[in-house]
């Protein structure tokens, strides 16, 4: 780890399977505002576009955007462009196998210092983004209700 000058971050939020859907225009509009997913959003429009002229109105098979697609993204440009993130090392954003509690999303990278008590106020920065992020893109964070 010395060595390598950074110290993984492995770790998964679950999102509920209830709160994952299809971008809508109101969603979408709101997402633009984001700088981190403009470049993104508009190259996608472009590409969602011209897909879809194959495809009916309203068929299921059209391509479009998902909540949980773009949040996936917004993550992954998040923490590549996070000066702490080890930009030398592995960076991925991926789904997991859903579950019965929902789909969980793990963030994959290794962080700029090897220092243990730095490395956990990254880390929890990182994650006190991520999930204050889900409610931007209508994402629910699963908890088991108590008793």
């Amino acid at each position: 780890m010395k060595d390598s000058g950074g110290r993984r971050i492995k770790r998964k939020i679950i999102l509920t399977m209830s709160s994952i859907k299809f971008v809508d225009p109101i969603l979408k509009k709101k997402l633009a505002n984001l700088t981190l997913l403009e470049n993104y959003l508009k190259k996608k429009e472009v590409e969602l576009e011209k897909e879809n002229k194959k495809r009916k109105i309203g068929d299921i098979n059209r391509r479009t955007l998902t909540n949980i697609g773009c949040f996936r993204i917004y993550v992954k440009y998040y923490l590549e462009q996070h000066p702490l993130i080890n930009k030398k090392m592995t960076l991925l954003v991926r789904q997991l196998p859903i579950n019965q509690f929902g789909l969980p999303i793990e963030i994959y990278t290794f962080t700029s210092t090897t220092d243990w008590n730095a490395y956990e106020d990254i880390q929890s920065d990182i994650f006190d983004h991520i999930i204050a992020s889900t409610k931007y893109f209508e994402l629910d964070v699963y908890q088991e209700p108590s008793s």
